[in-house]
């Protein structure tokens, strides 16, 4: 059995070649195409139910911080299991983006997962404080209203969530205007958007936020690709070496990237509606170059390991720069190569005519 901790915290966080538009803060998110690139705004995860803001789940002044499944206590919070088809099923697991549930029946175990879920309710008890900060408990209930594929990675579920307290029968999105959620294991420090690594969490990313959008321009962190290295054999022969790795760094490289936080401590340097072209160094790449703009940054998951110009350029006109310690976004010539692999990502900005 594996216990399983629902984190629903701060954090942010879409397909070929991307072209992102950020912004910082609360602004909501709009995914339009353009040119075969998308635009996005930027923000950490886009969780809201009535007042919902980063790690504050609020109902009438109830709070939550998250939650851990099958009856143990975290955070505050209870996980009393997931109901579906009129029956609990207390053993649950996440296999990418796809909830399974499993109960043994006469020494057998029944298993279902995915699209199969639908209408599946999470029961959940929380430790919640009033205004007054009068201490008590209340049951609410999280159900899958729709779950879905995405039509380019079809290892990507999408989950139409509602939230109420439970008897109420009021319900409302879990995400900001409705959105739908990708469920992904860890969860993120809403501070420094440092991931912290815990295969028992899992956070229901909303795709109003980058920990979302970066797992659907494909940088999906439980799936694998290959970099591979060219070297010479003889005089005139070359030959290729290549090797698996997990997309789990990627995503988090892309996180620092959308928001532009070169310093990889969570402040981010874009504003909305700043386009950029990103493209990394796998075989075969998952996102390739479409512009000649200039380079903006190389990226790891603790920020940008070069930053050869930032993407506001008004701002480096006024003298705002990022002033980060090294080794970070430290200035090379060849900023942008991805050289022996020594960096994941790669940012591209629009100049000013």
């Amino acid at each position: 059995m594996w216990d399983f901790k629902l984190v629903v915290p701060v954090v942010v966080l879409s397909l070929s070649a991307a072209c992102y538009s950020g912004v910082d803060g609360d602004l909501v998110d709009e995914i339009t195409e353009i040119r075969g690139q998308q635009t996005n705004a930027l923000k950490w995860n886009g969780l809201k139910w009535n007042t919902l803001k980063w790690n504050g789940l609020k109902w009438n002044g109830l709070k939550w911080n998250g939650l851990k499944w099958n009856g143990l206590k975290w955070n505050g919070l209870k996980w009393n299991g997931i109901k579906w088809n009129g029956l609990k099923w207390n053993t649950s697991e996440l296999e990418g983006s796809a909830i399974v549930v499993k109960r043994k029946v006469k020494g057998k175990w029944q298993r279902h997962s995915g699209e199969a879920l639908i209408g599946m309710e999470i029961e959940i008890q929380a430790d919640v404080t009033d205004e007054q900060g009068n201490a008590s408990t209340a049951d609410f209930i999280i159900r899958a209203d729709d779950i879905y594929t995405s039509p380019v990675y079809d290892d990507i579920y999408y989950y139409d969530l509602s939230i109420s307290l439970k008897g109420s029968n009021v319900w409302e999105p879990l995400c900001e205007d409705g959105v739908p959620a990708i469920p992904i294991s860890n969860y993120w420090d809403e501070t420094t958007g440092k991931r912290i690594d815990d295969k028992d969490v899992v956070t229901f990313a909303c795709t109003t936020g980058v920990l979302a959008h970066c797992v659907e321009w494909g940088y999906r962190p439980w799936a694998t690709s290959q970099e591979c290295f060219e070297y010479k054999v003889g005089k005139k022969k070359t030959k290729k070496f290549c090797y698996d790795v997990s997309l789990e760094d990627h995503h988090q490289a892309c996180t620092r990237m959308a928001r532009a936080d070169y310093c990889g401590t969570g402040e981010a340097w874009t504003v909305p509606g700043t386009p950029i072209d990103i493209y990394d160094g796998l075989s075969p790449q998952i996102e390739a170059p479409e512009t000649d703009w200039p380079v903006e940054a190389e990226w790891n998951p603790n920020g940008a390991y070069c930053l050869d110009d930032i993407r506001q350029q008004g701002w480096k006109a006024e003298g705002k720069y990022p002033q980060c310690k090294w080794p970070k976004a430290k200035e090379l010539s060849d900023c942008g190569s991805l050289k022996n692999h020594r960096a994941l990502l790669v940012s591209k900005f629009e100049p000013v005519p």
